[in-house]
C-alpha cells in the first residue's frame, strides 16, 4: 500500500505483518502523519468517466462553495476528487459550518511553554491525511473458508424483490485459490448466477448482485473454497492451508448503497 492512509481490509486471523489494527483511530495514530492540506472542500466535483466495470451509477454528495450547501450527484465511482461524500450529512458535517476567520495554532506547532512562533499565525488547521470513511455496510463477522479445513458455506434464505441488490465483499489467498460463489433461488426449480473469483493480491473487493427474478422470492449464498490445478511442474504446488478466502455476506440494499 502506497496511499500514506488507513484502510479497512479482511484479516484471516493468522501471520500478516505488524501492518494492522484493530481500529481506524488506532492505525491513524500510529501510522498517519498530520500534514497542513489544502480544504478538500473547495475541490471541484469529480464524477468520474468511463469507469471500468460500472453498472449502477452511486449516489454522492459534494459541497458547492458558492451556496454553502451539500448537492447530490451521480458517480461512476472513478472520480479523483476529494469532495465527495458518501451521504449528505457526512457532507454537511464536514463543509457546511463557520468559517475560521482566525485558524487556531496546531498542537504540534505549539512549544512547551504553551506559546507559538510567529510564522505559526499564518499555517492553517493541522489535520490528518485521512478522515475515518463512512461505514460501507454494518459489519458482520466475516467467513473464513479454507481448503484444508472449512471449504463450503451456505448462509441463510433471504427474501428479496428485483429492485434491491445483495452484495459481498471477499479477500482470496493463494495463486492458485478459486472462490466459487453461487446465489441461488431456494424455491423448487429454483437457479443459480455463478462467480468465480481468483487471487486478489491481498486486496478486498466486492461484488454486486442484483435477483432475476420479478417480485419477492428467497435466495441463499453458497461459497466454495478450492486448489486450481497448475500444468507447470516449476510452480510448487500450494497447499490446502495456503488456499483460503475471507467473506462478508453484505445485508440486502438498495443497490445504491453497496461496496
Amino acid at each position: 500500500m502506497t496511499k500514506g492512509t488507513c484502510e479497512q481490509f479482511l484479516y484471516g486471523g493468522c501471520d500478516g505483518n505488524p501492518n494492522k489494527f484493530s481500529t481506524f483511530h488506532e492505525c491513524q495514530t500510529a501510522c498517519e502523519v498530520p500534514i497542513l492540506e489544502h480544504d478538500i472542500c473547495l475541490e471541484p466535483m469529480d464524477r468520474g468517466e468511463n469507469c471500468l466495470g460500472v453498472m449502477l451509477l452511486e449516489t454522492r454528495w459534494f459541497y458547492n462553495p458558492a451556496t454553502n450547501s451539500c448537492i447530490g450527484y451521480h458517480s461512476e465511482g472513478c472520480g479523483k476528487s476529494a469532495n465527495d461524500f458518501k451521504t449528505e450529512k457526512q457532507c454537511q458535517a464536514t463543509c457546511v459550518r463557520p468559517r475560521i476567520v482566525n485558524p487556531r495554532v496546531p498542537n504540534v506547532l505549539v512549544n512547551s511553554s504553551g506559546s507559538s512562533g510567529s510564522k505559526s499565525q499564518d499555517l492553517k488547521e493541522t489535520r490528518y491525511m485521512n478522515q475515518e470513511p463512512a461505514s460501507e455496510s454494518p459489519m458482520k463477522g466475516h467467513i473464513i473458508l479454507s481448503a484444508d479445513k472449512k471449504s463450503y458455506f451456505k448462509s441463510e434464505g433471504e427474501w428479496a424483490n428485483n429492485d434491491q441488490c445483495f452484495s459481498y465483499r471477499y479477500n482470496v489467498s493463494g495463486n492458485f485459490t478459486k472462490l466459487n460463489v453461487y446465489l441461488c433461488s431456494m424455491e423448487t426449480g429454483g437457479t443459480c448466477q455463478m462467480q468465480i473469483q481468483n487471487s486478489t493480491n491481498q486486496a478486498e473487493k466486492c461484488e454486486v448482485v442484483k435477483p432475476w427474478l420479478n417480485g419477492l422470492h428467497i435466495y441463499s449464498w453458497f461459497f466454495t473454497v478450492e486448489r486450481r490445478n497448475t500444468l507447470d511442474p516449476q510452480h510448487r504446488i500450494q497447499s490446502l492451508s495456503e488456499t483460503v478466502a475471507s467473506i462478508i455476506v453484505l445485508p440486502l440494499n438498495s443497490c445504491k448503497d453497496t461496496c
